[in-house]
């Protein structure tokens, strides 16, 4: 099967980030997308903002300037005349940027928590009490305990509505958050004055149920956007916090902002890298994992590069720094992926974006209809009840619980396929990819190489080659051993060596003593330093790893390793190329490695060679041309590329940075959860669509019957049975989401 090759990502239509530095602000007070759309609203109105974009994940806004530089203070002020606070960050690529930091994270993940629980203790003796035979009207105690209860509940529950209702109200503005407000206060008092009239209802009880959805999905979202800004820490955990540069003869410790260019950087045995250089002395092996998403250390002497994050071996290194913090590629990852968190979804903002009209006209009938029937009846009791039930059936569960429902039971039903679905984004996204672009290592294959073929030299038993490689191999922690030592207890050959007193042959190998002679296992290098000519076929092929074994001065043949297909994987390419989608197997890497195993694959494109920077760019390109991009991958080189994706699919095995990058983890290692993935978003999106639908529609028909418009026919919807159609609205909604679990 032909495999194209892209070699060069110079042939790649580019979409680097804007070299213009932007302006990252603190936002505080926000709680839903409506107040991002009002922070991004209020910036972009500043003169000389070319785009400004919101982050409520981190609570930060990133300000990119036209040309010269804006005043950080009018972007300040613009801010708190929408209502909320803002702050500038003092951006350190070496340690988290914003003040809204994990710790602050954590703390409102439990109060968001606590609410709920409250709430909840709340609920259940009113659920209680409302079934009691003659309910809270059968004793005034029962009925003063009730009104207690919501009370309390709106109080120490409802608090953080109520307060953010009025400071919208303070700057003219309404949200998702008035509209709770609206809701629960007008259930209580609603609840109240039917225990006075000694009229059923559910308000009361209502009230707090709303609450406690609220909450709840409060909690669940405040728990997501933590995770979503871990990811950015755990990158910025991969530099250390300091440096060790050299002073003449002496090494002093210094921190990353205090480093210019051309310091020479003293890199020692088991350090991370602090920032971009140019080695130039010492020699060793770095794992750049991170980087390239390959378990196999490189090696590294005078002339090479080194980056950011990747981890120092056993030797000792001096680099000259080429890139400060905030330019290497490791900061340059993290920018991408911040940058591309800010990204949104349209069914996501849906119910916001309703609400900037929704809550204004509510009001406005609620208020009319209350004159109206004041002025019909003559009496404020009817006039009254009729506005409560129009601000009772306009309440915003059934809106509030159409998407997280529906998220919520796609997910415990993926979960059994072994998919994990984040967020509506992911679904929304997955219901018009064209293209799906496969990482190699850890992803398109197994990222464990084994053990293919012995070949030994003329004279030379498998049994003891292998034998004498694994002898020397146990001695060592090099990713390959664990394919060698296992072949050689399987085999379980009578023949047996111990080697002693290994040594690191750096670029070449290793070696070691033992009561036959010097053992030897390496590459070519390594027979080119012996001076010892391996035989025809013992030449390296495209995509393997060939490990040459000499003892005492006589070779002894090769073993040979290779990266396997992970399980599943044809038959996942295959079903994707059967639904018409594009494959693409982009790797950092190499040609000769890419292309075999695209070829055993069935993968008809390969961009090799690629770093993170690479992959996004390979990612922007092909959604510039029009593709629809679905990103697989599994390690921390695949994070830009999977938040840049109209799709980020993650595998559960690989790295944390890739599971918090992604929108969707595959749990298990197997790649048909992609095919999957895209049935299940595309069925689980259809049911948010529905919900919200039905929500919408719902208001749409039950509040004229609320104000009374069909009185004349005797048809009238008191607070109590308007409280009973809000709760019935949210059960459809739910059952309707409970279909998923059914795929």
């Amino acid at each position: 099967m032909p495999v194209s090759v892209v070699t060069s990502l110079a042939n790649l239509t580019s979409v680097p980030p804007s070299t213009t530095n932007p302006i990252r602000l603190h936002i505080g007070g926000m709680h839903c997308a409506s107040c991002v759309g009002r922070v991004e609203t209020a910036l972009s109105q500043v003169s000389g903002v070319k785009s400004a974009a919101v982050n409520l994940a981190l609570h930060e806004a990133e300000v990119r300037p036209a040309g010269d530089d804006i005043p950080v203070q009018s972007l300040i002020a613009a801010v708190e005349r929408a209502g909320y606070q803002a702050e500038v960050i003092r951006q350190q690529q070496n340690s988290p940027t914003a003040p809204h930091s994990q710790a602050a994270e954590d703390q409102e993940q439990r109060a968001w928590g606590l609410r709920f629980l409250l709430s909840l203790a709340g609920l259940v003796p009113l659920v209680v009490i409302h079934f009691l035979p003659g309910g809270h009207h059968s004793s005034p105690l029962l009925g003063v305990t009730q009104i207690a209860i919501a009370c309390l509940v709106q109080v120490f529950v409802g608090w953080p509505f109520l307060v953010s209702a009025a400071q919208r109200v303070r700057y003219a503005a309404v949200n998702m958050d008035t509209l709770i407000a609206l809701g629960t206060t007008a259930a209580l008092v609603a609840g109240t004055l039917e225990w006075i009239t000694h009229r059923s209802g559910m308000s009361l009880m209502d009230g707090v149920m709303i609450l406690t959805f609220v909450t709840l999905g409060r909690y669940l979202e405040a728990r997501a956007r933590r995770r979503t800004s871990r990811a950015i820490y755990q990158l910025m955990d991969l530099t250390p916090r300091v440096a060790n540069i050299r002073r003449g003869i002496q090494v002093v410790k210094l921190s990353l902002d205090k480093v210019q260019l051309r310091d020479v950087l003293v890199i020692r045995p088991g350090e991370r890298v602090p920032l971009d250089g140019q080695v130039i002395s010492g020699h060793s092996d770095l794992n750049e994992a991170w980087l390239t998403g390959e378990a196999l250390p490189v090696e590294k002497q005078a002339g090479d590069n080194v980056f950011a994050g990747t981890l120092n071996g056993s030797g000792s290194l001096e680099a000259t720094v080429t890139k400060l913090a905030d330019d290497t590629l490791l900061a340059q990852t993290i920018e991408l992926v911040r940058h591309a968190q800010s990204s949104k979804a349209s069914v996501q903002q849906l119910a916001d974006r309703v609400v900037q009209w929704f809550v204004p006209a509510v009001l406005l009938i609620a208020t009319a209809t209350f004159i109206a029937w004041l002025v019909v009846s003559g009496g404020w009791q009817l006039a009254l009840l009729h506005a409560v039930a129009v601000l009772v059936v306009a309440c915003p569960c059934a809106l509030g619980l159409a998407t997280p429902t529906a998220i919520i039971v796609s997910s415990g039903a993926a979960a059994q396929r072994g998919i994990f679905i984040k967020s509506a984004a992911a679904l929304e996204a997955a219901n018009r990819v064209t293209t799906v672009v496969f990482d190699k290592t850890g992803t398109l294959t197994a990222g464990r190489p084994v053990l293919r073929s012995l070949q030994p030299a003329e004279h030379v038993s498998e049994e003891r080659l292998l034998t004498i490689a694994a002898a020397i191999e146990r001695l060592s922690n090099h990713p390959l051993v664990k394919a060698i030592v296992q072949a050689a207890d399987s085999r379980q050959s009578p023949e047996q060596l111990q080697a002693t007193a290994l040594q690191v042959l750096p670029g070449e190998g290793i070696q070691a003593d033992s009561s036959a002679g010097t053992i030897y296992v390496g590459n070519q290098r390594l027979l080119d330093r012996l001076q010892i000519v391996p035989g025809a076929n013992q030449q390296n092929q495209s995509g393997e790893i060939r490990l040459h074994v000499v003892l005492a001065g006589k070779y002894l043949g090769s073993l040979v390793l290779q990266d396997q297909l992970a399980h599943g994987s044809q038959a996942a390419v295959a079903a994707l190329q059967q639904l018409g989608k594009r494959i693409v197997l982009l790797t950092g890497d190499t040609r000769a490695t890419a292309e075999a195993m695209a070829r055993e694959a069935g993968i008809r494109e390969v961009i090799a060679d690629t770093k993170p920077v690479d992959k996004w760019q390979v990612i922007e390109q092909l959604k510039h041309s029009g593709e629809v991009v679905a990103m697989v991958g599994d390690g921390i080189n695949d994070a830009p590329a999977l938040a840049a994706a109209d799709l980020g699919i993650a595998l559960g095995n690989g790295a944390d940075i890739a599971i918090e990058s992604a929108e969707v983890v595959i749990t298990q290692p197997d790649l048909r959860r992609v095919v999957t993935t895209l049935s299940l978003a595309q069925r689980t999106l259809s049911i948010i669509w529905q919900n919200l639908f039905w929500a919408l529609i719902y208001n749409v028909i039950l509040i004229p019957v609320a104000a009374g418009l069909l009185s004349p026919w005797g048809i009238n919807l008191s607070p109590s049975m308007a409280a009973a159609a809000m709760a019935a609205s949210s059960v459809c909604v739910v059952l309707n989401s409970l279909r998923l679990a059914r795929l």
